[in-house]
């Protein structure tokens, strides 16, 4: 009945101690391309998160990758002409039996006033295949362009190829709701859903909240304010959804705010028998030295410990990859260590990405700038990179930095200056896949794959 990870978030299955490493390896020999390239105009443009999604449990010719995009879609309408469209739902299937070519398909094109406009996250799918996503806009208000809605299709019947759209939440933008969710969902084993605002709440700085299907399938969502952020000492600003472990306590990232405002990582423990409220602990307030803009959201391993990264800070100043390991004599006191500090160069920096990891224990994501720094007047494309624990019997060896893969800039896939945290997710035989907000045939974002 707990809230599991959406699949584009996979949890780590191995972890290790180890110290900070700042030296990065050269890069691999993986194999990349660009799978598609979105068109700017009806196919959509600037693409968030990814999820990897086989409708069909027994049937793997099922797997197909799923998104929202931003811009593109429908221009004519309303709210969505001077917008350059109000953005699409999407899947990516791979190539038929001898064919090359990945097939896109729109699932829904976002009309902008009250059907939503612009998602900037990812989407997530219950048992029964139903999708679920946010848009940051559109919803309720007097021009239907405001405080964001949360979205559910439903797949398409046999004969039909329509998927369903309806609302378990258009956001009021009360002191009492969410608003501006930037963050996607994830879906609990009782349908309930769970996600994080960037607005909203009794400080209008950022909420996490639950919506609970109806019993019968029928009628409205209940909707509940877990907890609102102030923005000062208990952070604001939440981008990404939250995780949760068995006991159904909720994990996550907060952009701003914190002991040292350089944002901070939150725990919420579920309210005590008979009582209401859920109980906020920050684990962590980074002091900017250890990293700083963490928007990228958690993952997290067997034991508990908690992975994740930050947009800047660190030793030299780009960004890091971290993990907080819980107290285990008894104490409330987390401990942090950097796994890793980006230097901006060929290394990449400014990292808004989730993590992903492998059954190993190697993380991967994506950093926004360096690389090439002859890419992007000199800030460089990003790139793609690979975090390996040290090996067994050494705890206390440094991870290893591996580029999987530079960006150019040159018609490739190009997440340079995206603050839309979208990683990664491995599909079939360990090839990893991911999005980007810029880049492509049409600069208008693009998928890729790097195979092992």
């Amino acid at each position: 009945m707990f809230p599991t990870r959406a699949p584009a978030m996979r949890r780590l299955l191995h972890a290790a101690t180890f110290a900070p490493a700042l030296l990065a390896a050269p890069a691999s020999a993986a194999t990349y391309s660009v799978i598609y390239s979105f068109d700017g105009a009806a196919g959509g443009a600037y693409p968030n998160q990814i999820t990897a999604h086989q409708s069909d449990p027994n049937d793997p010719t099922t797997w197909a990758l799923y998104g929202t995009t931003v811009g593109g879609g429908d221009t004519t309408g309303r709210y969505c002409g001077g917008d350059g469209g109000c953005g699409v739902v999407f899947k990516l299937a791979p190539p038929a039996a001898g064919a090359t070519t990945w097939v896109a398909t729109n699932l829904h094109l976002f009309a902008g006033g009250r059907d939503g406009v612009g998602s900037q996250a990812g989407v997530a799918f219950d048992a029964a295949g139903a999708l679920y996503g946010t848009t940051p806009r559109g919803g309720t208000g007097t021009d239907g362009n405001t405080n964001g809605v949360v979205f559910r299709l439903a797949p398409p019947p046999a004969g039909s190829t329509s998927w369903a759209e309806t609302f378990p939440r258009r956001f009021d933008g009360t002191t009492h709701d969410a608003a501006y969710p930037l963050a996607g969902l994830i879906v609990g084993g009782d349908g309930a859903l769970f996600g994080a605002s960037f607005l909203g709440g009794k400080f209008g700085e950022g909420t996490v909240y639950r919506l609970t299907p109806p019993p019968t399938g029928q009628g409205a969502w209940k909707h509940n304010v877990l907890y609102s952020f102030n923005g000062f000492s208990h952070g604001g600003g939440p981008m990404s959804p939250p995780i949760a472990d068995a006991s159904g306590t909720l994990y996550g990232t907060v952009a701003s705010g914190g002991a040292g405002y350089q944002g901070a990582v939150y725990r919420l423990v579920p309210p005590e028998p008979g009582k209401t409220a859920w109980k906020e602990t920050l684990l962590h307030s980074f002091r900017g030295d250890d990293g700083s803009g963490p928007i990228g959201g958690l993952i997290a391993d067997a034991s508990g410990a908690l992975y994740g990264t930050t947009g800047g800070g660190g030793a030299l100043g780009y960004g890091t990859v971290f993990r907080l390991t819980p107290p285990t004599d008894g104490g409330k006191i987390w401990k942090e260590t950097v796994l890793y500090s980006f230097s901006g160069a060929a290394d990449g920096g400014n990292v808004s990405s989730p993590l992903l990891a492998d059954a190993s224990g190697a993380l991967y994501g994506i950093a926004n700038y360096g690389g090439d720094m002859s890419c992007d007047f000199g800030n460089g494309c990003g790139v793609v990179f690979k975090l390996t624990p040290p090996k067994s019997g050494k705890p206390k060896a440094s991870w290893t930095q591996t580029v999987l893969h530079t960006f150019s800039g040159t018609g490739d896939a190009m997440p340079s200056g995206s603050a839309s945290p979208a990683g990664l997710v491995m599909g079939p035989g360990g090839t990893l896949f991911g999005s980007t907000f810029g880049g492509g045939a049409n600069n208008s974002g693009a998928v890729f794959s790097i195979a092992p």
